[in-house]
């Protein structure tokens, strides 16, 4: 399943040929300014120094929030099932991405990353080693 919009997919490939192609002198100026508003791209992709900033943000906040998460509802279940807290944070995670992506057009921005890699790292941590 992607979460990503397709159009807005499309139109960052199709944007970065034409840039490719306005570099080798392919195309004009002109012709890669009628493309490029013909295909808008509504992504917000930072730089990568703000994109590490935005992943080691964000997994502090997710390790801050599973933490507290944890302490308050380490005592309303039994003590002997810990993974059942960590697969429903995975999924609290896994949603907060698709809601990062889909409402707020996050792509490659360190957010989304640092979501999905911490939504499959406690899917994992999920799993009970025999």
């Amino acid at each position: 399943m992607i979460a990503y919009n397709n159009k807005a997919l499309d139109n960052l490939a199709i944007n970065e040929q034409v840039a490719a192609a306005w570099e080798q002198n392919l195309i004009t100026q002109e012709e890669a300014t009628a493309i490029a508003q013909a295909c808008p791209v509504k992504l917000y992709s930072p730089n990568i120094f703000i994109r590490t900033g935005l992943f080691f943000l964000t997994v502090l906040t997710i390790l801050m929030c599973f933490g507290l998460f944890f302490m308050i509802a380490f005592d309303a279940i039994d003590r002997g099932h810990p993974g059942i807290l960590t697969l429903v944070f995975s999924l609290l995670t896994y949603g907060g991405a698709e809601f990062v992506i889909r409402e707020r057009n996050h792509y490659r921005s360190g957010i989304d990353d640092a979501m999905m890699w911490s939504s499959m790292v406690f899917m994992i941590v999920t799993v009970p080693v025999p």
